[in-house]
């Protein structure tokens, strides 16, 4: 509450200032005397008069009009124009002529409410319409709390500006006009403020836990904090001395928490640990172990559901009746209750569970959206394709279409033309392979993913089975793909399988229902509940039936697991372990990592570990820690950061990222340093677009040759900084041609593939971004397309990376031609 006080006081001094400077005009305004005599003697309200409850009522409908009609301009505004300083002026010129007009808007609306209203009825008394609104605001929003709008926005985020202007009324109302007369207090105010700001610049971040309530549980705490710290941030590199930057070199923008700090060089690059870092968690040859003498190796049929939290089950403690095919294999196999996928997000968590390898460990691709899985990453399927093994994949969803890369060594892949395909298909596939291959003198790896659980829940239109509100119908999802997991299970049973054949049921991650600041669904957080995904083993005569291990294992174990059940050997060090040596009991103080790294539409980088039942997540943006005592607080909800231990994991996580990490997915200022270049390339074609004289597009460069559905490309655009900014922008590109194009062809990215954002760029530093764009599948061929590239706030992009509007300030680019 402190810091909070120190933070918000600037603000409300030029805010109080402001008010006490009107309190003379306004102690002559009608309504502000009006409501003075309400607040002093609140029993007139209910005293019946046409007089005072019409000017009450026109005084609500007038204000709550210009309300209105203000944030309705604002959203226009921000998307009709680019220089905000602009559009601002001309909302204020708007409400400024409202003001001038309002007196004689007071007095028709009053006059004609006068007419209307009965003279001493009830009804004509103020405090009755008073009443009457709160209770129908408050019907309103009681009816809409399982509206979606809930989900997206956070109310008190829509209402902290009337609210607080409401406030910072009355108390210029109350005490406004004393403190105007007093120059002495005014003195004492200002002085206090800023004694106050420079002792929460020192003091901010300790404890950490006051820290992450101002900034994750307050309004604008956050956006103080990060105002404040761009004044203080004396090299540019993002992080400062003050407001617990914790940079320990401020002259220095190579030196900040998070970045590269090779050993050997004498300088502690990352404010951590001294000079390097040491290596806590090496990678090995997969910690195989020797199984019972066999004819032919196991078959595998790998089976798993996007986004089913194993919370939701009832072999888990779940009280709805929703998995009681889960549940009956459950009763067969080894259940790692403490599974850890490696992200919330799918397209970071299935490559880790493919490959072994956490998300920063593995060489991507720089494609929007869908970062290719290079070649030099090894994934099990490539591993037992060259051991003889038939591997097939059966996909439910189009989803992972253009994530190049995803399938290596799959033989056959059967993916949905559509996000979500009808529940069965995958299945029938399937099982249509697992009856072909049964008679196949190869061994043979079946992947089925069903994607039915993923938002938006019951989209075909299937009603819901627990009730109509969001987790009733994710529920309704979790039994209907209980029921394909059945099926396939049956099926195995059926063609006589299930003694060759080892089995592993597991979900990519979890799914939110605003535990956290009302956080809804995945990808954004990296608590507990977003990440609490399930891990079933069944193993022919080896797995122990209906045995629940405890320990923390990694989902990134399913690798070196099904290369253990081949009698294979990692080609090359991972960090997974197999799971067939857990099948006792694992290491259970063994740390396991989770990642959110940042890539074009998802700026978010954010780590996690677990070891044993403790666990810490580092938003290394702001540079802010959480730690939680799992075996209390299990979904992660009270921050014990200043407890004992909690600094040894928070060493742990850091020394994790400084030696594990691949440089471009660290993010630091020596990736950035590639993409600063001296001049622009010879050939990109001139754009000169800019933003509010900050930021110039100065360049770009498109594909000349015919793409065709599928294909990957890049646009190359140079960006030139004018002036330091504060805004946090994404480069926007995006296509016009034949009809409407595919929702998900376009561009929308923070520069340097997120990993630099505009708010910490340098003036006059010349930067090369690149995005790199797919095909769609399903796009109009032949066809050609015009290129269009744009500038936009954050806050025109929707969290899904979708924009919510044709930008205006854009310019062409070039064109692209797409053949059959």
């Amino acid at each position: 509450m402190l810091h909070l006080a120190a933070l918000y006081a600037p603000t409300g001094v030029i805010a109080a200032l402001l008010l006490t400077a009107l309190s003379a005009w306004l102690e002559r305004v009608p309504s502000w005397a009006r409501l003075r005599r309400y607040l002093r003697a609140p029993r007139v309200l209910f005293v019946p008069s046409a007089e005072e409850t019409a000017a009450l009522l026109a005084e609500l409908s007038l204000w709550g009009g210009l309300f209105a009609g203000v944030a309705f301009l604002s959203i226009d505004f921000e998307a009709r124009f680019v220089r905000s300083d602009l559009a601002a002026l001309l909302l204020a010129g708007i409400v400024l002529g409202f003001v001038v007009l309002l007196p004689g808007l007071r007095v028709i609306v009053r006059g004609l409410l006068v007419r209307l209203l009965p003279s001493r009825n009830v009804i004509a008394a103020p405090g009755a319409w008073l009443i009457v609104g709160a209770f129908v605001t408050a019907v309103a929003i009681f009816r809409a709390r399982d509206s979606s709008l809930w989900f997206v926005y956070r109310p008190l985020d829509v209402a902290w500006g009337p609210i607080g202007v409401g406030l910072l009324a009355l108390a210029a109302l109350l005490f406004g006009a004393s403190l105007a007369r007093s120059q002495r207090a005014q003195g004492t105010v200002i002085a206090v403020t800023v004694l106050a700001l420079l002792v929460s610049a020192v003091t901010y971040g300790a404890p950490e836990p006051a820290r992450v309530a101002v900034e994750s549980s307050s309004i604008l705490g956050a956006r103080l904090v990060a105002l404040y710290a761009r004044f203080a941030d004396r090299d540019g590199d993002g992080y400062t001395w003050a407001f617990g930057g914790d940079d320990c070199d401020d002259a220095n923008p190579s030196v900040h928490p998070g970045a590269a700090d090779p050993e050997g060089d004498g300088v502690d690059s990352d404010c951590f640990a001294g000079d390097g870092a040491p290596d806590v968690a090496p990678r090995g040859d997969g910690a195989m172990v020797t199984l019972p003498a066999r004819s032919r190796p196991f078959n595998v049929l790998l089976v798993t559901v996007d986004t089913l939290h194993r919370d939701h089950l009832g072999v888990n403690g779940y009280e709805r009746d929703t998995s009681p095919r889960i549940d009956a294999f459950a009763q067969t196999a080894t259940q790692f209750e403490a599974v850890m996928p490696q992200s919330s997000r799918s397209v970071l968590s299935i490559p880790s569970m493919l490959t072994g390898s956490y998300p920063s460990e593995i060489a991507r691709g720089d494609q929007y959206f869908w970062p290719e899985i290079l070649g030099e990453n090894t994934t099990f399927a490539e591993v037992l394709s060259a051991r003889g093994y038939a591997t097939e994949a059966y996909i439910g969803t189009s989803y992972f279409a253009r994530l190049h890369g995803f399938y290596q060594g799959f033989e056959t892949v059967r993916e949905s033309t559509v996000l979500r395909s009808p529940r069965a298909e995958p299945v029938d596939q399937a099982i249509a392979a697992l009856e072909r291959l049964r008679v196949s003198p190869r061994p043979f790896l079946v992947w089925t993913h069903l994607m039915n659980v993923h938002e938006p829940y019951l989209g075909d239109g299937l009603p819901s089975r627990y009730g109509t509100d969001t987790m009733s119908q994710y529920d309704t999802e979790i039994s209907l793909a209980d029921e394909q997991v059945g099926r396939l299970l049956e099926a195995l049973d059926r063609l006589d399988l299930s003694d060759d054949t080892a089995v592993i049921l597991a979900s990519d991650h979890g799914e939110a229902f605003g535990e956290h600041d009302s956080v809804y669904f995945h990808a954004s957080t990296l608590y507990e509940d977003q990440l609490a995904s399930m891990l079933f083993v069944r193993v022919p005569g080896m797995s122990r039936a209906g045995v629940r291990i405890e320990s923390p294992v990694a989902l990134l174990d399913v690798m070196p697991t099904i290369l253990n059940l081949a009698n294979a050997e990692a080609p090359r060090p991972v960090s997974g372990r197999s799971l067939l040596g857990c099948l006792d009991g694992c290491d259970p103080e063994r740390p396991i990592f989770a990642e959110l790294i940042p890539d074009g539409p998802f700026p978010n980088n954010v780590r996690k570990v677990r070891q044993g039942q403790r666990s810490l997540i580092w938003d290394v943006r702001r540079n802010t820690f959480q730690a939680f005592d799992l075996a209390d607080d299990p979904h992660e909800l009270t921050n014990v950061i200043e407890t004992a231990g909690a600094r040894e994991l928070r060493d742990l996580l850091r020394a994790w990222v400084a030696h594990s990490a691949r440089g471009e997915n660290r993010g630091d200022d020596a990736y950035v340093e590639q993409f600063r270049v001296p001049s622009v390339q010879p050939g990109a074609r001139p754009v000169g677009l800019r933003y509010a004289d900050r930021l110039e597009i100065v360049a770009c460069e498109t594909p000349s040759e015919t793409l065709h559905p599928g294909d990957a490309f890049r646009v190359i655009c140079f960006l030139r900084c004018l002036d330091e900014m504060d805004d946090d922008l994404k480069v926007v590109v995006w296509f016009t041609g034949p009809g409407e194009p595919p929702t998900d062809f376009h561009g929308i990215h923070v520069p340097i593939n997120g990993r630099y954002h505009t708010d910490q760029w340098r003036e006059g530093e010349l930067l090369r971004d690149v995005v790199g764009v797919v095909v769609p599948p399903d796009i109009t061929a032949p066809s050609r397309w015009d290129i269009h590239i744009a500038i936009d706030t954050i806050d025109g992009i929707r969290q899904t990376g979708e924009q919510t509007g044709r930008p205006t300030l854009s310019a062409r680019i070039g064109s692209l031609t797409i053949g059959e």
